[in-house]
């Protein structure tokens, strides 16, 4: 299991890998460019859903 990367403490999330093995460079920058990418999406949406929390309160 990797633990991606959040934008607000409160979303935790995971990726599980079966038969994960890093034999090579090349899947290890694989496995990060992945992650990366999954952990961008995932604070994306966070972000973008706290910003239309706040469009709809009227807070900003």
């Amino acid at each position: 299991m990797f633990p991606l990367f959040p934008a607000f403490k409160e979303n935790k999330a995971f990726v599980a890998v079966l038969n994960y093995q890093a034999t090579d460079e090349f899947k290890i920058v694989l496995e990060q460019l992945i992650l990366n990418t999954l952990s961008f999406v995932n604070s994306r949406i966070d972000v973008l859903n706290e910003s239309n929390f706040r469009n709809q309160s009227g807070f900003f």
